[in-house]
């Protein structure tokens, strides 16, 4: 998608996630369509008869490290907390803020 953003050929099963909802990501991405079909198929996980998830799963580098994160249907991102214990001034939103300006790149890619 772009040299920071990428999306894994299987599920990336990491520990503890969080959820977080960004107005700018679903704002960009809900006018984006084209961008979103390319994401493909999303997984889908059926909990019960009425409770389900479907998601995408994703990588995006953060400066340090490559960091997993699933991007939901309803475009909401879940991810590992944000644990660098040598950059005492990242926090979760740095990171969510990086991954919205990841995928407004790929955006202005897809339509180029």
């Amino acid at each position: 998608m772009t040299d920071r953003l990428y999306q894994p050929n299987g599920t990336v099963v990491t520990g503890m996630w969080s959820m977080e909802t960004n107005e700018t990501l679903r704002n960009l991405l809900s006018k984006n369509q084209a961008l979103v079909k390319s994401f493909g198929k999303p997984y889908y996980l059926q909990y019960d008869e009425d409770t389900y998830s479907e998601w995408w799963e994703f990588v995006a580098f953060d400066g340090t490290r490559w960091q997993p994160f699933q991007l939901d249907e309803r475009f909401r991102i879940s991810s590992e907390p944000y644990l660098d214990v040598n950059d005492k001034g990242s926090r979760p939103s740095d990171f969510i803020e990086q991954v919205c300006a990841e995928f407004s790149k790929a955006a202005i890619m897809s339509s180029g």
